[in-house]
């Protein structure tokens, strides 16, 4: 009789046995390869994209600004179109601005150069700012030849404004708004 011998499978066709047996995965090199790679994509595109995002913040805000001093220039300049004439005028510096326009009311415009904020007041009422951020604001007054600069309100005829709008920020925004008016029965 032959010695009792295990059948043991043929050199080279040994196969795992447990719990995993056949099912597939990333060895861990591979998944750490695959870390680094996610990880430099990531570091490349993030500035890009908060680049993109912070742009698009500052636009917003430049927008913002440019149409409330668009609105502030145009009300002044509607405002202005209804003083009867010069002899109306009240108040008239480079800074401040009030009137008596054709309803009767009196009409107020102050520039702040501290708190930077351009106001409107009716009948001496509650104040309204009209613009925020006004680097400069300048009223100038020209006689009736529309060259020389009137110093009596009699001479009145031609009101300028001119204002500055800037922005502070990452990237600084200026932009200057300029507009005339002839005053109605100057």
């Amino acid at each position: 009789m032959r010695p009792f011998r295990a059948a043991l499978p043929p050199r080279g066709s040994h196969r795992p046995r447990g719990r995993f047996t056949g099912v597939a995965g990333f060895t861990m090199v591979e998944m750490v390869a695959s870390m680094v790679i996610l990880g430099l994509l990531a570091a490349v595109t993030a500035p890009i994209l908060s680049g993109g995002i912070r742009n698009y913040f500052q636009a917003v805000e430049m927008t913002q600004e440019d149409a409330n001093a668009r609105l502030a220039l145009e009300r002044m300049l509607r405002d202005l179109r209804w003083v009867k004439s010069s002899a109306d005028l009240t108040t008239f510096t480079s800074s401040q601005l009030s009137f008596v326009d054709a309803g009767g009311n009196t009409v107020a415009f102050t520039y702040d150069s501290v708190a930077k904020t351009l106001s409107r007041q009716q009948n001496g009422g509650s104040t309204n700012v009209l613009a925020n951020n006004v680097s400069s604001f300048t009223l100038s007054y020209l006689a009736t030849d529309g060259q020389s600069t009137a110093t009596l309100a009699a001479q009145v005829m031609y009101v300028t404004v001119q204002m500055t709008i800037s922005t502070s920020g990452n990237q600084p925004y200026s932009a200057q708004y300029v507009g005339s008016v002839r005053l109605y029965n100057a």
